[in-house]
């Protein structure tokens, strides 16, 4: 480790040490990762036991790009919590942003051994792919296999520019239908919108979306479709908010909704997990 391998690192007492770890935090919440760093730099984390700081500290090498460095903190943290999921699959993140394919594919199978029902196993098989150059129709295979089980936007947004970019025109239009609908605001609603012109023209439905984004930068309330657990089945809510936060809730039945569950086949744990106020 750096701090050992600078000589700069000393024993140092609890007080001394939570003071740095303070030090570090306050970096980190400034965004100053590089004085962040340096801090770190000079404490032994060979004698940390903590896996919640040691997987900080990994973090801090990880934005400064010492990618090696950020696996040998993980690999402390692996070792004081050796059931941690999350740091096998952070460590095969950083093997695939050093180009260590081959320690990936290893991080990646103990992943699968040790959480063979996780779906991040695909988010870690594509990355992987990814990096080595895969074509765009084997990525499409493993990511379609993640947003089969999660119902997350960035990973859908990022398997509908896979369809762009193969040329699949309508599963690409059906993926962003499928983000506008289900989510109706944020980032990668408005990248889907991007995206689905070049293909084909917004519905009514979506260019509403477009005016509502419009209304809530104008600080006007924006309308948010949620899905509500009453009765046997989950029903949809209009969200209105209004300057005081406050929130006006009426339960109804949303048809275009329910159509598009029915016609993707979503399941509705999946629904009602998602948008369950």
């Amino acid at each position: 480790l750096r701090g050992k391998a600078q000589g700069d690192t000393k024993k140092m007492d609890k007080y001394e040490f939570n003071i740095k770890v303070e030090q570090i935090k306050k970096m980190v919440s400034r965004g100053d990762y590089e004085t962040a760093m340096k801090i770190a730099d000079t404490i032994d984390w060979r004698r940390v036991r903590n896996v919640n700081i040691l997987s900080m500290v990994a973090t801090i090498y990880e934005k400064n790009e010492e990618y090696q460095e950020a696996k040998d903190i993980l690999l402390l943290a692996f070792e004081r919590a050796p059931i941690g999921k999350r740091l096998l699959f952070k460590l095969a993140e950083l093997a695939i942003k050093e180009g260590s394919f081959q320690e990936a594919e290893d991080y990646y199978r103990e992943f699968c051994d040790l959480a063979p029902d996780d779906p991040r196993q695909y988010i870690l098989r594509y990355l992987i792919l990814g990096a080595k150059g895969a074509p765009a129709e084997q990525l499409i295979h493993t990511l379609e296999q993640y947003c089969n089980i999660e119902l997350d936007e960035k990973w859908i947004y990022e398997l509908a520019e896979l369809y762009a970019e193969a040329g699949m025109g309508e599963l690409c239009i059906m993926t962003c239908d499928k983000i506008m609908l289900m989510f109706g605001l944020g980032k990668y609603v408005e990248k889907a919108m991007e995206l689905k012109i070049q293909f084909a023209p917004l519905t009514k439905y979506q260019m509403d979306l477009v005016e509502n984004r419009v209304g809530r930068r104008g600080r006007k309330p924006a309308r948010v479709f949620h899905c509500s657990e009453s009765g046997s089945h989950s029903q949809l809510c209009n969200r209105s908010r209004n300057n005081s936060s406050n929130r006006s809730l009426l339960s109804i039945v949303n048809i275009n909704f329910l159509s598009f569950v029915v016609k993707y086949n979503v399941p509705w744990h999946i629904v009602i997990g998602k948008y369950l106020l």
